[in-house]
């Protein structure tokens, strides 16, 4: 009844569906986080909109990480150097998935620790929707731990 064609012309309909998504989550993330780190005084706040550089920029706003009583210093060195690696990493077969997931578990956490410096209880579900979270708090007041 459907041809090959009709399946094809379905996923390029779904592809581009998730595509322009996916790209306006990234413009909704970046502009948030654009106009977070200009509120904070950052002088490279235009990284926001560099996919890679934005990893740098978190670590910049958030100097030190807290994990489990661990303390991780030089968070800018640390955060691209995670992100680049996992995404490399996912790549492999079979246990590829399973550093995607690691990679997203670390950026649910450092997003977490930079919403609960401006909103404290509501900080988790803010960093598990962090796109829309971070464009929430843009205009929020910073609160120094």
């Amino acid at each position: 009844m459907f041809g090959f064609g009709f399946f094809a012309f379905l996923n390029v309909i779904w592809m581009t569906i998730l595509s322009i998504v996916f790209i306006a989550l990234w413009v909704i993330y970046s502009l948030g986080f654009y106009k977070l780190a200009k509120n904070r005084g950052r002088g490279d706040a235009w990284l926001a909109w560099v996919p890679i550089a934005q990893s740098y920029l978190l670590g910049r706003i958030i100097p030190t990480f807290d994990l489990y009583g661990n303390k991780l210093e030089r968070m800018h060195i640390v955060l691209p150097v995670f992100v680049l690696g996992c995404c490399l990493l996912s790549q492999m077969w079979i246990v590829g998935f399973l550093f995607f997931l690691m990679l997203y578990a670390g950026l649910l956490l450092v997003h977490y620790a930079l919403f609960r410096q401006y909103k404290p209880l509501a900080a988790l579900g803010y960093a598990v929707l962090w796109p829309v979270g971070m464009f929430l708090i843009k205009d929020e007041h910073f609160n120094a731990p």
